[in-house]
């Protein structure tokens, strides 16, 4: 069955909207860490929302809402744009292309050592240059307000990654489409992390996964908690429940006490996947 043009019209712009909440949640906010995880809280939201407004819509008109298949297609292009404009990705490709420019300085001597073997079509700084540039400086320390953004610089390395991207994700899918019979047909894996959105898309026909108390305590524990921890960091004032404990502090003997920041966290994400 081919893919329904309104299934894909959705899922592009709610597309939109998951890059829209993970760039501000996580470059301009820079606290909230909300486009990754085993499953993607901004994902899981926006999802639920729509699940929301698809049952409503098929109390107005029995043709309105989505079909199980049109919402696991919003879902997975969900998925994706969040891992891309998160960890998966542009946090971690966008600051490599820059970040090698804007730390170079006459000690570390990186212009010497590392431009040359750089390809000028790779990066958005000038390769037979030295030091930290205009470009990687407006990067790291923002552009005035009234200052545009320098998509001259940008656009041509973004575009040849963006190839690069394309055909790993392509090879992704590829291996996916391989392994699929043996998974599915043979074996007959079950894909924890695929139960909740399929619970999502099912409940409309079942109506057991809202209407089952256990699951509204599973989800009031956290959200209690993670509520007030949020208002404790606007307000001190507010109570907060401690969640992760740093153990570096109970190592004071050699040579234990040499080793790097290592936290002890409580998640209740990996909780409820296991």
């Amino acid at each position: 069955m081919s893919l329904s043009p309104r299934a894909i019209i959705v899922g592009i712009l709610l597309v939109i909207l998951i890059c829209l909440i993970v760039s501000y949640a996580e470059l301009v906010i820079t606290y909230i860490q909300i486009g990754f995880l085993q499953l993607p809280p901004v994902v899981i939201g926006v999802f639920f929302i729509l699940i929301v407004l698809n049952r409503l819509l098929g109390r107005i008109h029995p043709r309105l809402p989505l079909t199980e298949r049109e919402l696991m297609v919003v879902y997975c292009m969900m998925l994706l744009a969040s891992m891309i404009c998160s960890r998966g990705l542009m946090e971690k490709l966008i600051p490599a292309l820059i970040a090698v420019n804007y730390y170079a300085n006459d000690t570390n001597e990186w212009a010497e050592i590392f431009f040359k073997n750089i390809n000028p079509y790779l990066v958005p700084f000038d390769v037979s240059g030295k030091g930290a540039q205009p470009v990687a400086v407006k990067f790291y320390e923002g552009l005035d307000p009234t200052e545009p953004i320098p998509w001259g610089r940008w656009i041509p390395p973004l575009l040849v990654w963006g190839v690069v991207v394309v055909l790993i994700f392509f090879g992704f899918l590829c291996m996916a489409a391989i392994l699929r019979r043996q998974w599915v047909d043979n074996e007959k894996l079950t894909f924890p992390l695929v139960q909740l959105p399929l619970e999502f898309v099912r409940d409309a026909y079942t109506h057991r996964f809202f209407g089952n108390r256990l699951m509204w305590l599973g989800f009031a524990i956290p959200a209690l908690i993670f509520t007030l921890n949020g208002l404790h960091n606007i307000n001190p004032t507010v109570p907060h429940i401690k969640l992760n404990i740093y153990l570096n502090r109970y190592f004071t003997e050699k040579p234990f006490n040499a080793i790097f920041y290592t936290p002890a966290f409580l998640s209740f994400a990996g909780i409820g996947f296991f």
